[in-house]
């Protein structure tokens, strides 16, 4: 090594140091080498050697290390942009607001997302097929949704571990003995907080299964004909399906979660030959008390205090007069013909030519169904508006949050793109995106194969003045930053830089970036003077030890 080497190599930090030949070699050599390096090595480099760095903390990664591709400036407030191959290996470090965020994906082999300050983890691999998270001690790992674990901890921090073979076989294992279960479908098992129940019992289901939901339970025997229901409040109920069946519970009063006393309504149930004669009576005790019978198809009505609402011939003729939201409306049949005229509703429509029904919070009409449709709401604290055309050839969403002044808006025009607007002013544009319109926030989706699939792709923010775009997965990018601007090609081979403080420049083989060059070496000059300034501690001796050297000598 040279005198001229040696000096430039003592000047260089050591993040930026090499130790490839390249001094020793031409520069055409040097760029060969670099071109086939690059060919072969880049799977190995961008799954493998970078990936090593997301376990790393945070001040850790801030070093700069050689690379054999491009890596990008800062931008959307990323600090690190790293894409060999464009989107088929790319890692992104982002830092907002406090939270700093990483992503390595290999689209759609898989991905990993990491937020360093909410502890929160999302990997897919060949998604759908595997995936996996993780929010601090709550985690979910699934097999195609058939084969899933997951766990957490309670406010006592006490873990609970779920493991289910949908839907054959699930188990619980549980700090609390109270809380383990296990089911074998249909054979035996207890399961608990599923199948939109507390409590599930069974054997040789269906023969006999008992349930309970809050205070009511329920035995079934060869389920759903012949059940028995128990209840607070004397709830007595039972049926034999579809011959007979009858229910009864009086009014008392209960108390909620925070404490506070309410009336729990009583009613009364009862059917015949079902659904041909029903009768019941609910909201017993209350302001509103309801009343319902019928006899299907030929006539049923209920009567209410607040609402009337009658059926002739159903669905031929239906009638509602409803005082406590002030409209009234027509049916015939319901719900092709529909017109209601009221302070609270009015609605004309004629399936499916066309409909327009107005509410003093809703609209919601269409024009030869489903061709256009059009929706929106209006609350106190957001707006939103939705149109599209044959549901998911075209759709723009649009919503407006009044309390926290932001705005939302999402355009899909399948197979061609899809934009979005978010609440940070963050624009993104991805051309030819055939999956996020049918699974609009379905964020494996918008990570594994939008990426892949888009051929241009746009992200900017107006205020920050930033802008990334790439077009045919890197193989021509531009960046803008108020800083700086950058435009590459031919998957970052060749880039081309205008810096406000450092000047303009060029970039050939994904050599180190001027910027982050400079930067490091102010860092690590600003390290040494720290270190020079900072005085060395003396540690004290104490007398007793300095007494006993003493001796000792």
């Amino acid at each position: 090594m040279n005198p001229r080497q040696k000096q430039r190599q003592k000047n260089n930090p050591p993040g930026l140091r090499r130790s490839l030949p390249g001094s020793v070699f031409p520069a055409w050599a040097l760029a060969a080498f670099l071109c086939i390096a690059s060919s072969f090595s880049l799977p190995a480099q961008g799954l493998f050697s970078k990936f090593s760095e997301l376990t790393q903390p945070a001040s850790e990664t801030t070093e700069l290390t050689p690379s054999l591709f491009p890596d990008y400036s800062v931008s959307f407030t990323l600090q690190h942009d790293y894409q060999p191959y464009g989107p088929l290996v790319y890692r992104q470090y982002e830092y907002t607001e406090g939270d700093l965020s990483r992503y390595t994906f290999f689209p759609p082999i898989f991905s990993v997302e990491r937020n360093e300050d909410l502890d929160t983890v999302e990997m897919d691999f060949l998604y759908p097929l595997w995936g996996a998270d993780r929010y601090g001690r709550e985690y979910r790992v699934h097999i195609f949704q058939i084969f899933n674990w997951a766990g957490g901890a309670n406010a006592e921090d006490q873990m609970t571990r779920r493991f289910t073979l949908f839907p054959f076989y699930m188990q619980q294992r549980s700090e609390i003995p109270e809380d383990n279960y296990w089911a074998l479908l249909p054979f035996y098992g207890k399961v608990q907080h599923r199948m939109w129940k507390d409590e599930v019992d069974f054997v040789m289901m269906p023969l006999y299964v008992k349930t309970r939901k809050k205070d009511v339970t329920t035995w079934n025997y060869l389920f759903p004909f012949f059940h028995l229901r128990r209840g607070d409040f004397n709830l007595n109920g039972w049926q034999l399906w579809p011959l007979i069946g009858q229910e009864e519970k009086e009014v008392g009063m209960a108390t909620d979660v925070w404490g506070d006393e309410f009336v729990s309504p009583g009613h009364t149930k009862e059917f015949y030959l079902w659904p041909i004669g029903l009768h019941q009576k609910t909201g017993i005790g209350t302001e509103n008390p309801s009343e319902f019978y019928g006899v299907l198809p030929f006539y049923a009505q209920t009567r209410s205090p607040n609402r009337d609402h009658s059926v002739i011939l159903w669905p031929l003729f239906n009638w509602a007069d409803d005082r406590e939201k002030k409209y009234r409306e027509w049916g015939m049949p319901y719900p092709f013909f529909v017109f209601a005229r009221g302070e609270g509703k009015t609605t004309d429509r004629v399936f499916p030519f066309f409909s327009f029904s107005h509410s003093p919070n809703q609209e919601r009409d269409f024009i030869l169904w489903p061709t256009w449709k059009k929706t929106v709401y209006q609350g106190d604290k957001v707006h939103s508006q939705r149109e599209r055309l044959f549901y998911y050839l075209y759709s723009d969403v649009a919503e407006k949050y009044e309390a926290y002044d932001e705005k939302y808006r999402r355009t899909d025009l399948w197979p061609l793109f899809t934009a979005r607007l978010d609440t940070e002013d963050n624009y993104k544009l991805s051309f030819l995106s055939p999956f996020e319109p049918f699974f609009p926030n379905n964020k494996s989706i918008q990570r594994n194969w939008t990426p892949l699939v888009s051929l241009w792709s746009l992200e900017e923010n107006a205020k920050k003045e930033e802008l990334k775009e790439s077009l045919f997965w890197n193989l021509y990018r531009h960046e803008k930053t108020p800083e700086q601007k950058r435009w590459s090609g031919l998957f970052g081979l060749v880039e081309r830089v205008k810096d406000e403080e450092y000047g303009n420049y060029w970039r050939f083989f994904y050599s180190q970036d001027k910027r982050r060059v400079q930067e490091a070496r102010k860092r690590e000059a600003k390290r040494k003077q720290e270190e020079a300034s900072t005085p060395p501690v003396v540690t004290p001796v104490a007398e007793e030890d300095s007494q006993s050297n003493i001796k000792g000598r």
